[in-house]
């Protein structure tokens, strides 16, 4: 099996300016955890998610006005939808993070 097999296909995006609190009220409207986060010309450059909010924006008393690009996850790694899911499993655990930096 491949990841295209399983990957959601219509995503929602921000873009580095977005406020965090637009973006958390469309994880809310939608129903996740994460949204990938885009440069002005639409290339991927990070993602947030709901943990970056609780523990970069909540407990560090960041504004929730300021943009995303302020406490967004960099540093992405990306598959092709067709790599087999077992091997983007062993990408993800080979990259998972043990704490934020």
């Amino acid at each position: 099996m491949k990841v295209k097999d399983i990957m959601t296909k219509h995503i929602s995006v921000a873009d580095v300016n977005t406020p965090i609190k637009q973006v958390a009220k469309k994880m809310k409207e939608l129903n996740v955890g994460s949204i990938p986060v885009c440069d002005l010309q639409n290339q991927p450059v990070g993602i947030i998610t709901d943990r970056d909010i609780t523990t970069r924006c909540v407990s560090d008393e960041v504004k929730d006005t300021e943009s995303v690009q302020s406490i967004m996850s960099r540093d992405l790694i990306c598959v092709s939808p067709d790599t087999q899911i077992h091997e983007a499993s062993r990408i993800m655990g080979e990259n998972q993070k043990e704490d934020f930096p």
